[in-house]
This record gives structure tokens, sequence and C-alpha cells, in this order.
């Protein structure tokens, strides 16, 4: 197909017109598709006349853009950004300060490293950009601004957290205007993970089920979400009355985003639940939350009860450095939630229906546990595990009765 003044069509097997028109400051190409009509057919030269338009218009923008846009400084848009940033409202509400600050600290950082850039330059500017990326090294501070560590190489997710906050940025000034185009588009990124999430073993996840410390809610809370698969915020707003006894089920009402789901009731956490709250043919039926009032919402002492009671337990928080990373592995939270959806899926559970129970938007995010549930597999069969049913409870355990939270 022709060529001609920085743009190319091309016939594709579907039948449509496919248009590139190359961007001559960093040097990538725009591309669009056209359906050929009745009135194309009568043409000479092959393509459409919605796509020659579209080229014309695109190759005149670029163009233009490279010869008249008028300079935009890096230090000037970070500074409009974050003046935009701290008036933002969600739902009413201003942002999370502490999500403020950090984008604040990152994009100052990066202000102060590229200074003189000029956005409208896209080649130059994702240069710059992707250096003071590539060379992150982490400065710690606390709110006053005090260095508290120096010389220490920033974790890959910390680091990709900046490069979303960079990435933000340029977003934002495209959609303002301040920019003609986003230099950090097509710019790729390499980042070191650790190969899998961090999981209990099955040895580890039973010593904190058979704790059976029932009238200590950080027990209630990592229960539910070690047997139930919940997340921490729908473990601690988890209530008696979103217990379905006869349907064997639980009840999220507000899941992340928002969504409701429901939830298999495993044997165990149905015998847990019942031992606390007196089972479906109790004569007096418990109302209120389930793991009663943790931490208050503090995140910070929610962590604190979570690694006591797992000493407690006699398991240990800390595993060791990452292979890729380097840095500190430790149990967290959600390392429960990850258990439960490997062990799931070991014991020979449909993915599809865990899917479900986990409320995860794609088959790809549930998968990924794959891997991790063939560290289980062994053990799980020799036990002979029913598909989808947990045996972390010992039967030989019995839990002590509490009676201080009736209400």
């Amino acid at each position: 197909m022709p060529r001609y003044d920085g743009i190319s069509v091309r016939r594709l097997p579907s039948g449509r017109y496919q248009y590139r028109v190359r961007d001559p400051d960093v040097a990538r190409y725009e591309a669009k598709t056209f359906e050929r009509t009745k009135e194309d057919a009568k043409r000479e030269n092959a393509g459409t006349a919605a796509g020659d338009r579209w080229a014309e218009n695109q190759l005149a923008r670029f163009q233009l853009g490279q010869a008249t846009a008028e300079p935009a400084d890096l230090g000037a848009v970070v500074a409009a950004y974050l003046a935009d940033l701290r008036g933002r409202k969600r739902k009413g509400k201003p942002l999370n300060p502490t999500h403020v600050r950090d984008v604040e600290r990152t994009l100052a950082n990066l202000a102060a490293a590229c200074p003189g850039v000029d956005l409208n330059r896209p080649m130059p500017a994702a240069r710059a950009i992707k250096a003071w990326w590539t060379a992150l090294e982490a400065t710690p501070t606390n709110e006053k601004g005090k260095v508290l560590r120096r010389n220490l190489t920033l974790a890959p997710r910390t680091r990709q957290r900046y490069w979303i906050h960079a990435t933000s940025l340029m977003a934002w000034a495209v959609g303002e205007g301040v920019i003609l185009r986003n230099p950090l588009a097509r710019v790729k990124i390499d980042t070191e993970h650790d190969s899998e999430p961090v999981v209990f073993t099955l040895t580890q996840a039973r010593a904190i089920v058979a704790h059976g410390a029932v009238d200590d809610p950080a027990w209630r809370w990592v229960v539910l979400m070690l047997l139930g698969g919940l997340r921490r915020a729908e473990a601690l707003a988890l209530k008696w009355e979103d217990v379905l006894w006869p349907q064997h089920l639980l009840r999220v009402v507000k899941g992340k985003g928002g969504a409701g789901r429901l939830v298999g009731l495993q044997p165990d956490l149905r015998d847990i639940l019942a031992e606390i709250g007196g089972g479906p043919d109790a004569k007096v039926r418990r109302i209120g939350s389930i793991v009663g009032d943790l931490a208050k919402g503090n995140r910070k002492l929610e962590w604190v009860a979570f690694r006591r009671l797992l000493v407690a337990a006699g398991v240990e928080p800390d595993q060791g450095k990452g292979e890729l990373s380097g840095r500190p592995v430790r149990l967290h939270p959600h390392s429960c939630r990850h258990t439960f959806a490997a062990l799931m899926l070991a014991s020979g559970f449909d993915s599809m229906l865990l899917r479900q129970y986990l409320g995860h938007c794609s088959d790809a995010m549930t998968t990924h546990f794959t891997k991790l549930a063939a560290m289980f597999t062994a053990e799980i069969n020799a036990e002979h595990w029913n598909a989808g049913e947990l045996r972390l409870l010992p039967p030989t355990v019995t839990l002590a009765s509490d009676t201080t939270l009736v209400p």
C-alpha cells in the first residue's frame, strides 16, 4: 500500500484499512482502522475517505505541535498538578492525606531530578524521567522531612508506585491541555517482584486455627480470612446476620469496589462460629460484628495484633528475604486469603466458582494461585480431602466457649 508524507495505508485480512501516521517527535506511530464504504469503492486509490481525513489531520497536529507548542516546564506542571490534587474530593471528602503527601514527595523528587525538562518535547522528557526512575534511591523521611535512612534501594513495588504517580501527572497534563502528548504513553518499564505471594504452610495454618482464642478479636479476624477467603476489611465488617446457616454461606455486603457476593461456609468455620455464637439452633441469636472492635480502624494496630497472634500460635511472621527483590518477606493479613485460594485449588475445587467466592474480576487473578497450590497438593492428597473442603481444625481441639460477648 502507498506511503506518503509520513502516512502509510494497508489492507487488513478483515477487509478494513489501517492508517498509520508517524509522530516525528517520538518516532512512534498512531494507528486507526476504517471500514470501506460504497463511495470508497469508486476511488482509484486504496484506503477510505474518512481514513485520509483522519491521517491528514493527525499528521498536521503532529507537525503543528512540534513547531509551535509552547514549552511546558516540568516543575511548573508539577506545581499545578499538586494544587489541583489538594483540592480534589472523593464522595464529598478530601483525598487521603497520606496519599497526597506520598504524591507530593514523589513529584517533588522528580522535578528536582529533572530541572528544565520541557514536557512538550516528548522524546527528551521521556528519557529524563525514565533515567530518574531507574536511578531511584530511597531517602525515607518522616512528616517533618527528617531523613530516617540513607542509601537504601527502593522496593520494586514502591518504585512502581512512583512510576504510577509520574504517569498520572502526564495524563492530567494532557487532559488539561498543558501538553500535547503524553511522553510516557509508550515507555515500558521492568520491575522485579518476588515470584509468588506469601502464604502460610499447612502446619502454620493449622497452628493458628488450633490456637482457639475465641475471646480474641484478632483470632476471629484471622480465622475469617483464612477459612473464608475474605479480605481484611470484609472480615472486619462481617456481622452475625451475614451468616446464612441454612444455605451454608457467608454474605459479603460490601466488598472491594462496593460489590457484594456470597462465599461458601467451610465446615471448620461453621463449627467455630457455632461454638462462638450458638449456631442456627441457638435460642438467642447474636447480632452485630463477629470480630468486634479490633484496633478501631487503625491499620498499624491491626498489624500489631496480627503479629502478636502469630507469635502466640507459634508461627514466625518473618520468612527471610525475597529471591528477586532482596526485601524482607513477611506474613501479612492478606496472606490468609492467598492461603485459602491455594488450598481450595489444591483440593480440586472449581476455579470458576472460587473466583466468585474471592470476588476476583478475572480468571487470571484466580488461576495465578495454581502454582502456589502445588506446594499443598501432596499433603492434601495424602489426607484425602474433599474438593473445596478445608481441614484445618484438628478433631481433638475443643474451643473454649465465650459468654462475655453475648449482647
